[in-house]
């Protein structure tokens, strides 16, 4: 046996983007493929990709033989000139020095992948390699390829054909049988599914008529009985099989068969379009099964037909399955929780979350609530979202559990501010708010601010705010005009707040208060309507925080929402060196069963970091996941169906803004809330 190792050179190349519109005229398709979140194409100019198979870049110019994606890597190949280049992304292409046949310099005709090897096939001769970039040449096979005939893997076993009745079949790709077919056609395409494989025979390469053969094993084959459909008014062309997303499809002159036995096949879809085109190839992914070709010499639309299910289909784009933001990796302390959130850019998607590769049971919704973590929670997260045939991974991220922290850091909410419009009745702005935790009382900074906004050009402030304090009902501390006093000075100097101008008639306090719940109003003296801004802050001074001492464990604001400025902002923050889960909550629908009037019919609910979208939520579906925390915080609970808002979300220490506004820009009274979760 004569054994040949080579191992690749490094040139890469990389080709600038153009369109569809520019470099995709009357293209030919040979082969689509999609992973890594792309489709990639070879047509008759070469290696093209796209994000949504509508607008494509030329990526690997004049490479025209075949096209595949297997085991993560996209592997394009030319027969004469061999070449063989390899891609992660389908964009930066790598050419790798591939052995080439002794017959004539031809290089590999296919290329597959299973049992842990890469397997490509030449005219006399077969290569395998365990990484795609080093290849190895092995001896003649026992017969002569039959041509330019795909290879297929499934079931343990290559199978690729060898002339007029004959396949050969290996499950190492270096040694192979010849299995006899009881036809004298010469067998041009294979794949493998659910139903075992499947093969298409005819008189030759140009297969403008066929027979269906099946085999469990890819050694005993059996031929269909049930003949191949054509299309009305039509001449027909038929492409080679592929199973993609649960069905095997064979793409054709004008349209697509497909089978979900691989025995009988039906038109599935058609391109009733004017100028319908001969479809050659198909895929799919992104949550989209995507069949192309050659168009019609007399138009230049890029063929396209596309379906979400398999059963319905279109000639107009649809939109693909993909991540819309990823999970992101975190350190967090050991019995702290922690969240993972994925987005999908489909409506109704499935997920299912692993941990380092291993489905977690139960855990299907697009957050992964990790509740008081243990060291073996670390690990890499990843989330599987499907939609219909289809399926994508987010990116994995990293959770780290530490046991070395000082709990005294761990990451707190120390603030809220809302700035909103104060009227009266259920227009009083209303704060509320949890101290938990201690012996000690928590020295807490209040604020009501009207004639210090106008620094920050808000129109139509209060003039005379005031503020007051209540505790189970009762009025605890109240303030009219603030106190110009040292201890109030340094407070506002420590937890950051803009400075009062002395002699104004904000309002302004600062109180010892043990762990419980309370509620600040802020009104205007003057009754009249205006924009006021209330604020609280843990003013507990640096040093003197420890594992012990009392926190804010949930903030909370009640008010009028209306539209443009006038919706409810509430900013908070989170200090410390880990990260924070919390509950957040935008609440009208859910008032209602507490009596108040006008209350927000449909809230929005989204968090801003500066001015970057961390996480938004519309209505929160009954979660029974959000039900649970919310339970365990001690939030009151909310009607599966209601159009309230909810989202579980972990932060890292910095500031954050919340923003409440209504659906359709509806107005009324509006309920926003943070709770710390553990």
């Amino acid at each position: 046996m004569n054994i040949t190792a080579y191992r690749a050179s490094a040139a890469i190349f990389c080709c600038a983007g153009v369109t569809a519109a520019t470099a995709v005229e009357n293209p030919a398709w040979h082969c689509l493929e999609f992973g890594n979140g792309v489709f990639v194409g070879q047509g008759d100019r070469g290696v093209y990709s796209s994000t949504d198979g509508t607008t494509w870049a030329l990526t690997l110019p004049d490479l025209r033989q075949t096209l595949r994606y297997l085991h993560g890597v996209f592997i394009a190949t030319q027969e004469s000139p061999a070449k063989l280049f390899t891609s992660l992304d389908g964009n930066t292409w790598t050419q790798r020095n591939v052995p080439v046949s002794y017959y004539d310099g031809v290089g590999c005709i296919d290329v597959g992948y299973g049992n842990g090897i890469y397997v490509a096939t030449g005219v006399t001769e077969c290569f395998t390699s365990t990484d795609a970039i080093t290849w190895t040449r092995h001896a003649a096979a026992p017969l002569h390829w039959a041509g330019a005939v795909p290879l297929a893997y499934g079931g343990g076993k290559f199978v690729t054909a060898a002339g007029p009745g004959h396949i050969v079949v290996s499950s190492d790709g270096i040694a192979w049988k010849d299995v006899s077919v009881p036809t004298t056609k010469t067998f041009v395409g294979f794949t493998f599914g659910t139903a075992g494989w499947v093969a298409l025979a005819s008189e030759g390469l140009i297969i403008t008529s066929g027979e269906i053969w099946r085999s469990s094993d890819g050694e005993s084959w059996t031929k269909s009985d049930s003949p191949l459909p054509a299309f009305p008014n039509s001449g027909m062309f038929y492409s080679l099989p592929k199973f993609v997303a649960g069905r095997y499809y064979i793409p054709c002159y004008h349209g697509l068969l497909s089978s979900e036995d691989g025995d009988t096949f039906k038109i599935c879809a058609e391109d009733k379009t004017e100028l319908p085109a001969n479809y050659t190839t198909v895929t799919a992914g992104g949550g989209i099964i995507f069949a192309s070709g050659l168009a019609n010499a007399n138009s230049p639309r890029l063929p396209y037909l596309a379906s979400a299910d398999g059963v319905n289909w279109s000639t107009k784009p649809l939109d693909a399955l993909s991540v819309v933001s990823q999970p992101q990796s975190q350190i967090i302390n050991l019995g702290s929780s922690v969240v993972f959130t994925v987005t999908a850019s489909r409506n109704g998607a499935g997920y299912q979350w692993l941990k380092d590769d291993i489905a977690l049971v139960g855990k299907t919704d697009s957050t992964l609530f990790v509740s008081k973590a243990a060291i073996g929670d670390s690990g890499e997260y990843r989330a599987r979202i499907t939609f219909g045939n289809t399926a994508t991974d987010s990116a994995p991220s990293d959770l780290r559990v530490r046991s070395d922290f000082n709990s005294a850091a761990a990451g707190r909410l120390v603030n809220l501010s809302v700035r909103s419009a104060v009227g009266a009745g259920s227009d009083t702005l209303i704060v509320g708010f949890v101290i938990a935790g201690g012996s000690q009382a928590m020295p807490v900074l209040l604020r009501g601010v009207g004639p210090g906004l106008a620094q920050f050009s808000v129109q139509q402030p209060v003039s005379d705010p005031a503020i007051e304090l209540f505790v189970s009902g009762h009025s605890f501390a109240q303030n009219n005009d603030w106190t110009n006093s040292p201890d109030f000075i340094a407070a506002e100097n420590q937890v950051g707040a803009f400075p009062l101008t002395v002699g104004s008639t904000d309002a302004g306090a600062l109180l010892p208060l043990p762990s419980r719940l309370y509620s600040l109003q802020v009104n205007d003296r003057s009754g009249e309507a205006g924009v006021a801004l209330a604020e609280l802050y843990d003013a507990t001074k640096i040093g003197a925080r420890t594992a012990d001492s009392a926190r804010l464990i949930n903030v909370s604001a009640r008010t009028h929402v209306g539209t443009g400025d006038d919706i409810l902002i509430a900013g908070f923050s989170i200090v410390g060196d880990t990260p924070r889960t919390v509950l957040v909550r935008g609440v009208g629908p859910g008032l209602a069963a507490f009596g108040v009037d006008g209350i927000l019919v449909d809230p929005n609910l989204t968090i801003y970091s500066d001015n970057t979208v961390v996480a938004s939520n519309d209505d929160w579906g009954g979660s029974a996941q959000l039900s649970q925390v919310a339970e365990s915080v001690g939030a009151f609970g909310l009607a599966p169906q209601s159009k309230d808002a909810a989202l579980l979300v972990t932060l890292q220490p910095g500031s954050y803004s919340v923003a409440v506004r209504g659906g359709a820009t509806t107005t009324g009274v509006g309920l926003v809330e943070v709770y710390e979760v553990q």
